[in-house]
């Protein structure tokens, strides 16, 4: 921090679809992430006094972070429990920093499956 409260900024710019069908929730989305030199140089940089073999100095660059694609589904079991899932691909091919030392990989991805229950719910629905 600058003393100032400014921790850097990001930007994810993102275009989606989703659709209902039934008890089934689908969704599609890629997004950009974008941010300003601070916030990337707290991913990807690399202070003078941190640099070793394998690991030398680097500034980071603001502008692109990464390129990101997931989808993901949601499925309605009962009016309490739900099924969701997901998988992302995350990738820094193209990006600011993709020449930071402390990027290994370009591309990864995450998946996950879960359960979820709601147990506490109001009895009267919230008005627009």
């Amino acid at each position: 921090s600058d003393g100032m409260g400014h921790r850097g900024w990001a930007l994810e710019p993102e275009l989606s679809w989703e659709r209902r069908e039934g008890s089934w929730r689908l969704s599609v989305s890629g997004s950009a992430i974008l941010a300003d030199r601070k916030l990337a140089d707290t991913f990807y940089g690399v202070a003078p006094a941190n640099a070793i073999a394998g690991r030398p100095a680097y500034d980071a660059k603001a502008g692109l972070v990464s390129f990101r694609l997931a989808t993901g589904f949601v499925r309605d079991l009962s009016p309490d429990w739900r099924l969701f899932g997901f998988a992302r691909v995350d990738t820094v091919q193209g990006a600011a920093n993709q020449d930071s030392p402390l990027v290994r990989q370009t591309t990864g991805t995450t998946v996950g499956l879960g359960v979820s229950y709601t147990w506490l719910r109001s009895s009267s629905r919230a008005a627009d």
